[in-house]
């Protein structure tokens, strides 16, 4: 058998008898075969995750709030993803990650991965959707009881405490997520 560029091999049959065989197509369907069964696992162990998920009970809400507050006042900046300034998503997962879980960094990957809450079931640490800039959503915060949500807001410049009647959310919240 002989390489030849461009996954081409030459395989010798017999007397007088060549057979170019092309392995790109042999290789992607390999792959696809080995990774489609790891796929269809992940796949499942996700919906069961997104399914099961439910409060955490009162000290974990407790902590998430107390988190929060603690970067009341911090300045907004956009693709911030730490104290020295943070973004809504940015801040989300910032404070998140303090209590021990870990979400995807935009916005958008936010509400594709949370799993719904309907507005009449919020809970502290829910993650609160507003369409603002473009359709579908562009910010995002921390709902954390009491008809309140905590975020980094662009509009006040800094990471404040909002309610969810306030003139300009109220008319685009667009939905819940929980983690």
């Amino acid at each position: 058998m002989r390489e030849y560029p461009f996954g081409c091999r030459t395989v010798v049959r017999g007397p007088g008898v060549r057979v170019k065989i092309r392995l790109a197509p042999l290789v992607l369907l390999a792959a696809v075969v080995t990774l489609l069964p790891a796929a269809a696992s992940a796949s499942a162990r996700h919906a069961v995750r997104r399914e099961s998920v439910s409060s955490r009970g009162a000290a974990w809400n407790s902590a998430l709030v107390a988190a929060a507050r603690r970067y009341v006042g911090v300045r907004y900046r956009w693709g911030g993803t730490s104290p020295a300034g943070f973004d809504c998503s940015g801040f989300i997962a910032y404070v998140l990650q303090m209590v021990r879980v870990t979400v995807p960094r935009t916005t958008l990957a936010l509400w594709a991965e949370g799993a719904p809450v309907a507005r009449d079931r919020l809970q502290a640490g829910d993650i609160v959707f507003f369409t603002t800039t473009r359709p579908g959503p562009s910010h995002a915060g921390i709902y954390i009881g009491g008809n309140q949500f905590i975020h980094a807001s662009s509009g006040f410049g800094r990471v404040t405490v909002t309610s969810m009647d306030y003139r300009y959310y109220k008319p685009r919240y667009l939905g819940a997520r929980r983690f």
